[in-house]
This record gives C-alpha cells, structure tokens and sequence, in this order.
C-alpha cells in the first residue's frame, strides 16, 4: 500500500492524472476559493498546461463559477454541477445564518426585496461588482453597509439568485445565476448525496468520515447516507485503526514533482479534519496559517515543511520560501522547481529566494 500523502497527491489531481481546466474543478466537486487568486492557482497546479489566462478565461466564460456551496466560503465549482450542489446546500445555509441575519437587521421582507433589486439590476446579461450591487441598494433605500451587502450577495447566491460574472479589471462581480448556468434535469437528494462523497473520496481518499463531514459540513446523518449511498463506488480500509474511505476506481498512484508551492486553503489541507498525514505545525507556530497549515504551503514529499510568498512586477515574480527547518541541499532544487513552475504559470521571469 503506497503512503497516504502519496495517493492524496495523485488522487487530487496534483500528481499524474492530469486533466484540464475545467475537468479538474468538475472532478474535485468543490475548490475551496475564498482567496481568488489562490483558487485560480489551486486550479492551475492540477491542470493539464494550464496558465492563470487560461484559467481565468474558464472563469469568464462560466465554464467554472465561484459561490458559496458551502461552510459559508467562496469555492469553484463546474457550471454544470451548480444546481444540484446549491440545491444540496442552499436552504441548510440559510438556516445556519439566519441569526447572524437577524443581528444585521436583514429580516426576510428585507432580503426578499433587497434580492429582487439584485436580480432587476443584474438582468440581461449584466454583471456588477460590489459598488455596482451596493448602488442599486442604496437607490432602493436598502442599506449595503458593513457586512450587511456581503450577507446579501450571500443570500442571493444561495437562493440561486446569482452566481460569480466576469471580472471587471480586477474586481469580481455577480451575475443571474439562470444567465450562466444551463437548465438540467433535477436531482433526488439522494442522488446528490451519493454524488458528492463519491467525489470527495475519489479525489481526497484516502480520508475518514469525520474528514468528509468536516469538507461539508452536512449533519452528521446525512454524512453517513451520502456514504452508504455512495455504495461500492468506495472501498473502505482501516489503517493505523482508523477506517479510511478512498474511490473504488481510483488508479495507482504516478510519480509526480517531489515540491509543490500550494495556495492559501488548498484541498490538500483544507479538505481534511486531520491533517496529521501530510505534515505538523512547526514547534514556534504563532500564526493561524502556521497552526492549521492552512497558509500558502511548501510541500515536499507529501509533507508541510514550511510557507512561501510572492510579490509580483510586471515581467518578474520574487518568490520567498521559508521551510520551517533547515532544507537539505538536495532538497533546495525541488523547491525552486517549484517556485520556478508557478512563475511559469503567471507569464513572468522567476526569482526564487530561500
């Protein structure tokens, strides 16, 4: 049996398998994306000669879209899988924030008309940003202030309202979720339960259940339904004596790079309870991104050894990696590589510092 980090790097599409932009969104179900550019990198490291042009291009063309399926954050998810998934989510969220929605002063007359202004505003194909969207509030007598324009766009998108629509320069906007995302036929719950914990164990398994139920945050019945009804598209196994689930079709695991520089909460961390197997905080850790190994990662052989940074010019990217220990002088080449590929997927002349 291959190492647990070993078969979550193929599994997850960050060794071997490669696919393309879009396929890799569709096969994951969900990309953690409240970071954007972090998303559009974690997308970039999986896809087959993928570029953040290309990437981007997939974003403005709807072909993946950003909303909040889930845990109450931004992810991608594929256009063609976004009504069954907020289907799946949508009024279980609604439910989760009603209190705070209360304590913004955002009673349901409120959203239900601050939700038709949205939809009025967005008609015919067009896409606000924030200042677009708290505009048509403001002239409606709505208040967007302080979080409540958040919780509003929020609300909108679970309810399918609105979904991500193509950037202005460098700011997101929303869109009429029915102007993006085609018609289809409807899904049984059921059918959506076993979908998603077929997908999340084919790409993040090996992973426990409590892994899963932490990756969705469904209640804890529906958790072990979406499994049961997963079938025998799961194989189960007990290592260490705790019961992993991993895809029944998943393939052996390819050889892949030994370093990869990972975005802040990339699947590789962020879809797991337990993240012991790929690595621990280091003894010094003060940090929440150092404490939940949830920061922009460098990952050597499977495992978190430390963080890195990035500050981009207009031809050139200075890359800083800050392992938490000492790095062999082995291992110094497999980390620039790294730093050296990420360059190569934003267009600019690397410089790597470590």
């Amino acid at each position: 049996m291959q190492p647990i980090p070993v078969q979550r790097l193929h599994n997850q599409h960050l060794a071997g398998q490669r696919v393309g932009v879009v396929e890799v969104v569709a096969a994951l179900g969900a990309m953690q994306a409240q970071d954007y550019a972090g998303g559009v990198w974690a997308v970039g490291l999986r896809a087959k000669t993928a570029t953040e042009a290309a990437v981007e291009a997939a974003l403005a063309d709807g072909e993946i879209l950003r909303t909040h399926p889930m845990r109450g954050t931004h992810h991608f998810v594929a256009k063609d899988d976004m009504r069954w998934m907020i289907g799946l989510f949508g009024q279980l969220m609604i439910k989760r924030i009603a209190r705070r929605n209360r304590e913004l002063d955002l009673d349901d007359k409120q959203l239900a008309k601050a939700l038709d202004v949205i939809a009025r505003a967005c008609e015919g194909g067009n896409h606000l940003d924030r200042a677009g969207v708290a505009a048509a509030l403001t002239r409606a007598k709505i208040s967007p202030e302080g979080q409540r324009i958040a919780h509003i766009i929020y609300r909108a998108e679970l309810e399918g309202l609105v979904c991500s629509g193509r950037r202005k320069g460098k700011q997101v906007t929303i869109a009429l979720f029915d102007e993006r995302v085609p018609k289809s036929k409807p899904r049984t719950r059921e059918e959506s339960l076993a979908d998603l914990a077929r997908r999340y164990f084919t790409t993040r398994g090996p992973a426990s259940e409590r892994d899963f139920s932490w990756w969705c945050q469904l209640p804890a019945a529906d958790v072990r339904e979406a499994i049961a009804l997963a079938g025998d598209d799961l194989i189960a196994e007990t290592i260490d004596g705790t019961k992993l689930l991993r895809g029944a079709k998943t393939t052996k695991a390819a050889k892949g790079p030994r370093a990869y520089l990972l975005p802040p909460f990339d699947e590789y961390t962020v879809a797991y309870a337990d993240r012991s197997h790929v690595g621990a905080p280091p003894a010094t850790a003060t940090t929440f991104n150092e404490r939940t190994m949830l920061g922009p990662n460098l990952v050597l052989d499977g495992q978190v050894i430390g963080s890195w940074k990035r500050t981009a010019g207009k031809k050139k990217v200075t890359i800083e990696l800050s392992p938490w220990q000492k790095v062999a002088t082995k291992d110094r080449g497999a980390l620039e590589e790294a730093a050296v590929r990420y360059a190569a997927f934003l267009g600019l002349e690397p410089d790597v510092r470590i």
